[in-house]
């Protein structure tokens, strides 16, 4: 796991979701962590590592299975792109979803009202007691 420390509120909010089980590092991946667990799939977060080389590795954010997983990124700057492009490049076999902004706010859309006790707004996230 990574770092379990309190939410903050700002836009690029790290920390422990209780309602998860676990840390994020934005609130796009923590609700869409949350969709996941609204649908009951089974997910891990941040579990494995992959090397692309030259010294370089790729950790995607949710692994679906052995050969399914999610990229949530709300912009994608140019080492983000070189490294997805070298995973799948490298790795054929596996299966890479990207959650953009324009699939994020779809997703956003539909199931912010069915999981809206924890679902966090852009920039604001509520804090652990």
């Amino acid at each position: 796991p990574m770092f379990n420390k309190k939410w903050t509120h700002s836009k690029w909010s790290s920390g422990y979701r209780e309602d998860i089980g676990h840390s994020c590092r934005s609130s796009w991946e923590a609700n869409y962590c949350r969709i996941l667990k609204y649908l009951g799939i089974s997910y891990e977060f941040e579990s494995e590592s992959f090397d692309i080389g030259n010294n370089e590795y790729y950790t995607p954010d949710i692994k679906i299975n052995d050969s399914l997983y999610i990229e949530v990124k709300g912009y994608l700057y140019e080492k983000g792109k070189r490294k997805l492009k070298l995973f799948l490049k490298k790795y054929p076999q596996k299966g890479l979803i990207l959650v953009d902004e324009e699939l994020y706010n779809i997703l956003s859309r539909f199931y912010f009202k069915l999981i809206e006790e924890y679902w966090e707004p852009d920039g604001i996230v509520k804090r652990r007691n």
